[in-house]
């Protein structure tokens, strides 16, 4: 019974089902940039794009500002009081 009551209490405080999901979601996010990548479709049908950037760079420009969107994404979630959240 001390056992639950402990994982429940660590579930409270962590909120491992919340950080799973976003985990998760952020993993597919990068699934989907790499494969896009390797098959050249949008937005890495273009040697260069508009912007100048050529294909290589405009993956890692769009992979480190997904992952700057879940670290924010994370930050706010552990930082916001639980009666609060969504």
């Amino acid at each position: 019974m001390r056992l639950v009551a402990a994982v429940v209490a660590l579930e409270g405080i962590f909120h491992p089902r919340e950080l799973w999901r976003n985990y998760d979601l952020i993993a597919a996010a990068l699934r989907e940039e790499e494969m896009r990548y390797s098959t050249q479709t949008e937005p890495y049908d273009e040697e260069i794009s508009k912007d100048g950037l050529d294909r290589f760079h405009r993956l890692v420009k769009r992979v480190e500002d997904r992952i700057k969107e879940e670290r924010l994404d994370t930050v706010a979630r552990r930082t916001v009081p639980s009666e609060e959240k969504p």
